[in-house]
This record gives C-alpha cells, structure tokens and sequence, in this order.
C-alpha cells in the first residue's frame, strides 16, 4: 500500500509541471532514475541499488550456499522438484535483469547505443522466458497444454483429479515417493478396505430400515 500510494503521488506531480527526482529517457528504453550531482550518486549506490538489487542478490546468494553446505535438497521427490522449480526462476530472473543493469548504470556513459539496447532487450524478455522455463516443470506444462488444446474440458476420467489444472494424482505419487520408492504407484489398501467397509456397512443399514419399515406396514 505505501509503495502503491507513493508512486501515486509522483505520478500526479506531472499534473503540476514538476518533479522530485532528475531523470532521464535512458537512450529511449526507458524513464529511470539516474545520478546526476554527488548527492544522488550517493543516494543510487547507497540505498536505491541495494533496494533494487543488492538485498535480494544477498539473500538468495545466501540460501542457495546454506542449501548446499546442510545438504537440505533431497535427492527426490516434489520438495526437490518445486525447490528446482524456483531456482530456475530465479536465475532467469538474474541472468535477464543484471545484463540491464550494467548497461542503463553502470556503464551508461561508456559503451555505445546497441549495448543499452540489447540490455533493455534482455530484461523486456524476461517474463517470456520465464514462463517458458516454468511449463518445463510436468505438471506446469501439462496444464497449459490441456488449457490451450483444450484437451482437459473432454478428459472426463481425469476431472476428479483435477483441481484448478492440477493433478491430484500426480501429486500423490510424488507424496508417496517421499514416503518410500517402492510405492510409488501402488494403491493404499487400508484406504480400500476403509471405503469398502464403510460402504457395505451403509448397505447394511439401508436394508435394515428398508425392512423396519416394511413390517411397520404389514402391521
């Protein structure tokens, strides 16, 4: 909501004709917010470059070393295919973002039109890219198939399993896998005999009712 309301405020202040900050076109790829004097040159590397990337970079570095020094990723299973699925996201992040930020920042005085724009490029790519990598993850891709073929709405044997695009199914198996390998697509039998004694034991009373009530009339 704050960050909502500030850009609200320096949004109307073009309805005044004027500006808190200096900024600049950065060779018409975008309006960013540039050092122009000592003050925001500090102001950028002090605290605007570790809001926008320092803080985040540092986290992430950190999670992934403390991963990998505790040997917290399992060797299988969905913990380690939804772990994967995130770093991957975010290295797409990365790798799209900081090209950006060499060329509108750091070397923006130095380096020629097309290195800018091939940077601007890059991170205009990003989320493209990014849902490209996220339908590389099963299940993820077999519902954008089944979404833009169409293919869910007539699967009539698989909607009970279904749930907003999801396999219910396919998660128990990775569940399973968890518990054990070997059972992976066994079916639990004390479920089965739960719901086979559960029905049978309705069956039952159904009938006694159906009975009581018959003799209640002959009477």
């Amino acid at each position: 909501a704050i960050v909502y309301s500030y850009a609200v405020f320096i949004a109307s202040m073009t309805l005044w004709g004027t500006s808190l900050h200096q900024h600049t076109d950065a060779r018409g790829l975008a309006c960013l917010p540039i050092e122009h004097n000592l003050q925001s040159s500090l102001f950028f590397w002090l605290c605007y470059f570790w809001l926008l990337m320092g803080i985040p970079l540092v986290y992430v570095t950190y999670v992934l070393f403390d991963v990998k020094r505790r040997g917290l990723l399992p060797p299988g299973g969905r913990t380690r295919s939804v772990a994967i699925f995130f770093a991957r996201i975010t290295f797409v992040f990365v790798l799209m973002w900081f090209p950006t930020m060499v060329a509108m920042y750091m070397a923006n005085r130095l380096t020629g039109l097309w290195f800018g724009f091939v940077g601007g490029c890059l991170s205009h790519l990003q989320p493209i890219v990014s849902a490209g990598v996220a339908c590389m993850k099963k299940d993820i891709g077999e519902a954008v198939l089944n979404f833009v073929t169409c293919r869910w709405c007539g699967e009539v044997g698989r909607r009970d399993t279904m749930v907003d695009g999801y396999d219910m199914d396919e998660d128990k198996d990775e569940d399973e896998n968890d518990d054990a390998a070997n059972r992976r697509d066994a079916p639990s039998p004390t479920r089965t005999v739960r719901t086979d004694t559960s029905g049978r034991l309705n069956r039952a009373r159904r009938s006694s009712v159906f009975n009581s009530f018959l003799s209640w009339n002959n009477t």
